[in-house]
């Protein structure tokens, strides 16, 4: 090292340089290596999770088009030249309690009634024949491929709360108005809420969230559900014979809803929609008031008073006031939605909802007409 340049060093000017000062470097060199590998990793790691979360959760909401829900049809009268059962061409009229998505019951007990849609039978749901369960979307297709095979009357439905609640959780997800009802001013409780239900999760075994339904539904899904009235009216059918030996009284025509009707309001299209898919007892003194909790649940008998009197089931006073009308006025109302009771079969009215999702069994009543004209029903059952 000549003299210039050790002194230079001396005073710091330039730097000094061991033999081993590159090794010496060598850890750190790696260290930012690792760093940038390891950034690389997370960032890919999480670009991942965000395409994740876009196909999943974004891109089906927004790659599908969404229809607008129209205004719920309050009342649908059936053409009787079209839908009563006929003895002439052994047509049936075929009503189902709640299938709640189990479309392999709805199959097996259609099968076990005899079903069949190219002679002329109309299967009609009552009401929750989606969520819950297992297969509802399953469900939509097969009772929209009927439909759309053998013509409308194939198949008719009601709108259950399920049902309901599938709308309007779809109409928040599209960002759409909530599905319309126009109702009277009807006395109800707030539980009667159609949006309580609308982020179901069940506990049932293979059951699919209400979330998974909305998010796999299409246009024609929505245009089916959205074809269902709350109240079928099917006039002059009279069913007079049963084979279960329950006791059946005349009636002038057939009325299907999902829940039930109040027995103090005079015309089907006065009949609140929402109270129509969610009760199951009326409330005392004056049983004016409904409530879709069970008459002898623990939560009713709790919070009313029972010096005013007991909660009943609507089942009780719809009877009660049927048998102070004419024959000409009474009405035989079928429904489903209470699972507590069971099959419940009165004389004005016959619930069919016998809790397939409880996995106890599915039932479907079916109307035929006998050779003296008059019109019988049976009651079929599947173990669910």
């Amino acid at each position: 090292m000549d003299q210039d340049t050790k002194q230079a060093q001396e005073y710091g000017s330039l730097p000094t340089y061991s033999e081993n000062a590159v090794f010496e470097s060598a850890p750190d060199t790696l260290s930012y290596r690792s760093r940038m590998k390891w950034i690389k990793m997370l960032a890919a790691a999480a670009v991942a999770v965000w395409l994740t979360y876009y196909f999943l959760m974004v891109l089906p909401f927004t790659s599908t088009r969404s229809i607008k829900i129209p205004e719920l049809q309050r009342v649908k009268i059936l053409d009787y030249n079209v839908y009563a059962p006929s003895h002439e061409t052994r047509s049936k009229l075929i009503l189902v309690g709640d299938v709640h998505g189990h479309l392999g019951r709805l199959e097996k007990v259609l099968a076990k009634a005899n079903f069949r849609p190219r002679n002329a039978d109309t299967l009609v749901v009552l009401g929750d024949f989606i969520s819950k369960g297992p297969k509802s979307i399953e469900t939509l297709n097969y009772l929209m491929k009927l439909r759309k095979k053998y013509g409308n009357s194939t198949v008719e439905c009601v709108r259950g709360n399920h049902e309901h609640a599938i709308l309007t959780l779809y109409a928040k997800y599209h960002n759409l108005p909530a599905p319309p009802i126009k109702a009277p001013n009807l006395s109800s409780n707030e539980d009667l809420s159609p949006t309580n239900n609308a982020h179901f999760l069940s506990n049932n075994k293979g059951a699919v969230s209400d979330q998974d339904i909305v998010r796999h539904l299409k246009p024609a899904h929505i245009e089916f559900l959205s074809s269902c009235p709350a109240i079928i009216s099917l006039p002059n059918v009279t069913i007079t014979h049963n084979k279960m030996k329950s006791k059946i009284s005349r009636a002038n025509g057939v009325v299907m809803a999902h829940g039930g009707l109040q027995w103090d309001i005079p015309t089907l299209e006065e009949q609140d929609p929402i109270t129509v898919m969610n009760i199951r007892s009326l409330l005392p003194p004056s049983y004016h008031e409904a409530s879709s909790l069970n008459a002898f649940s623990k939560e009713i008998l709790e919070t009313y008073d029972p010096e005013l009197g007991n909660p009943l089931p609507w089942v009780d006073m719809w009877v009660k006031y049927q048998k102070t009308l004419p024959e000409s006025e009474r009405q035989l109302v079928y429904y489903g939605h209470n699972a507590a009771d069971g099959l419940n079969l009165r004389e004005f009215t016959r619930g069919l909802d016998s809790g397939c999702t409880k996995g106890n069994r599915l039932t479907t009543a079916v109307i035929t007409q006998r050779s003296d004209l008059t019109f019988e029903e049976t009651v079929i059952s599947v173990n669910c």
